[in-house]
């Protein structure tokens, strides 16, 4: 008897979700004119003001992307976890600009925005991010700099310092490219090997 009560109250159930889809289908259609014209007014009042807020850039080599900005201090080979490889470190400082804290491990993380490529052989490769050689104490490479990019939030008017490692695949030149929030080349710098 239980049964046969919960089951007529889920088809019951059922039967008023299609009925009510169905009804408001047509109401639906009257509205849909409307609807896309308001979005089309939102998409370009939202592309006009992200055009004033930008305030991506490459200068003097550094790259600033809304208020944060990133600058290599440095650029070093260690050896790699992975058998034979080398990596290389580029040290960043990081400062933000703006007023709110900057989460490094999300939105402001600096993988997001600065890449690294190598030639071999006839092609151009996008570098992988490294992983340098572990210690007996279970750090690596710079320990608290990676602390600092997977833990920190950078708070308003601070700078802090951070590092970036890629993974090799030959001796020659690494060039890092520099891209703003939507992946626009905005500049590049090559850094020879030692």
């Amino acid at each position: 008897m239980y049964k046969k009560k919960l089951l007529s109250f889920v088809l019951l159930g059922v039967c008023s979700l299609v009925l009510s889809a169905c009804s408001s289908s047509t109401d639906s259609k009257k509205d849909t004119s409307s609807s896309s014209s308001s979005v089309e007014t939102a998409k370009s009042a939202d592309t006009s003001s992200m055009a004033k807020k930008s305030k991506d850039s490459y200068k003097d080599g550094a790259l600033t992307v809304n208020d944060v900005e990133y600058k290599i201090t440095e650029a070093k080979t260690y050896p790699s976890a992975s058998d034979g490889k080398k990596i290389i470190a580029l040290y960043l400082d990081i400062t933000n600009h703006g007023s709110k804290p900057a989460d490094l491990l999300v939105e402001y993380n600096p993988h997001t925005y600065i890449h690294a490529e190598q030639k071999a052989d006839n092609s151009i490769k996008k570098l992988n991010v490294g992983i340098p050689n572990i210690d007996e104490n279970g750090n690596s490479v710079e320990q608290e700099r990676q602390d600092v990019i997977a833990n920190d939030k950078v708070t308003s008017g601070s700078t802090v310092q951070g590092i970036m490692f890629f993974e090799l695949v030959n001796d020659s030149p690494v060039t890092v490219t520099f891209e703003n929030s939507s992946f626009d080349n905005l500049g590049e710098k090559t850094y020879n090997l030692q």
